[in-house]
């Protein structure tokens, strides 16, 4: 799907969760990644720097669109919303180069109920391409397992946090409020 040239830079556009998940997975070809975190939190930008992100965009303090474009000479070819508000969809379809290829992994919020409002003249006049995608495809795992044993990827790195099942419902609260960065694992052993 991402189909891209080893040289180029990735824009991750979206909460520090997945931006761990694109920082623990290997990329042989060192291409630059470039965190956009979520524009509201600053507990974001933190887990962004964390995670290995090379260059971090405060959207708060720039023009994201601007600040994407100019670090990449004129857009990134491949943009990743795992958010799902419209802003951070948006900004990250516009970062885009031309041919440019944008992965929406993100649902919306109550607020954009499904429907986020796309510049379409310019995916037009750019020929940006857009796809979705849930989860990884099953003929995958058997890849991610072998990276996971030769060592090349680490899934405790994505980890932020441990709890119990009696600490489930905090944690979905704290997803609620956007309030959590990394994965939070469950261990039924704590509850025992």
């Amino acid at each position: 799907m991402l189909r891209q040239d080893p040289r180029s830079t990735r824009l991750d556009s979206r909460a520090a969760r997945t931006g761990r998940v694109r920082a623990a997975t290997p990329r042989p070809d060192q291409t630059p990644l470039v965190c956009l975190p979520c524009p509201f939190l600053d507990h974001a930008l933190e887990a962004a720097r964390k995670a290995g992100a090379e260059h971090i965009i405060d959207a708060r303090a720039q023009d994201p669109v601007e600040a994407i474009r100019e670090l990449t000479k004129g857009g990134a070819p491949v943009s990743i919303d795992a958010l799902g508000i419209a802003e951070t969809c948006v900004n990250s379809v516009r970062s885009l180069r031309k041919r440019g290829r944008h992965v929406q992994i993100g649902h919306t919020t109550r607020a954009e109920a499904g429907y986020v409002p796309l510049p379409i003249d310019e995916i037009l006049l750019n020929e940006l391409e857009l796809y979705g995608a849930f989860g990884i495809q099953g003929q995958r795992y058997g890849t991610m397992l072998a990276m996971c044993e030769a060592g090349t990827l680490d899934p405790g790195a994505l980890v932020s946090r441990t709890v119990g099942l009696d600490g489930v419902t905090g944690v979905l609260e704290d997803m609620g409020r956007y309030d959590m960065t990394g994965i939070v694992a469950i261990d039924f052993k704590l509850d025992a």
